[in-house]
């Protein structure tokens, strides 16, 4: 009886010292898939090449929202370049979403916070949006937010044909 109460404590300890690993983790559900995905789309950005990079760079942002910032910055400049190359729209709301999970998880960053990435936001899809109203108008609640957010702090951003 004795073995049985010792065997059921200590599973119950066990249980309880072992997490699993989530998404909330920095490395995700997989960590060796997440670090070998963060290799390979890291030199495909370094090489310019972009598509190549963007299987590799999906699976860490979707399995290991936390694992770096750059997964956001390399994330934005990988889309840049397949909107450009493609002319496809579908990547400017890509990017655009991961401008906001980016906020979601690094929003309280001290010198990357919300109000950096909203005027980051804010250009881009000015940049990108084309001539397109509405698109500007939510561009400029972007920036507006940004300066709102940053006060003089705010970074300077060129917003234009000429980007």
């Amino acid at each position: 009886m004795t073995r049985i109460i010792a065997l059921v404590f200590g599973i119950y300890f066990m249980i309880g010292a072992v997490e699993a690993q989530t998404l909330e983790d920095k490395f995700g559900i997989d960590s060796a898939q997440t670090i070998m995905n963060a290799s390979i789309y890291s030199e495909f950005v370094k090489q310019k090449s972009y598509k190549d990079a963007l299987p590799a760079w999906r699976y860490v942002f979707v399995n290991a929202p936390k694992f770096q910032i750059t997964t956001y910055s390399r994330g934005v400049a990988i889309m840049a370049h397949m909107l450009k190359d493609t002319k496809n729209p579908a990547y400017l709301d890509t990017m655009m979403m991961v401008y906001d999970q980016q906020i979601k998880y690094y929003g309280t960053h001290p010198r990357f916070g919300e109000g950096f990435i909203l005027g980051r936001q804010g250009s881009d899809l000015a940049r990108f949006g084309k001539d397109d109203p509405t698109i500007k108008k939510r561009a400029y609640g972007f920036l507006a937010k940004s300066f709102e957010l940053g006060g003089k702090r705010s970074e300077e951003r060129r917003v234009g044909k000429e980007c």
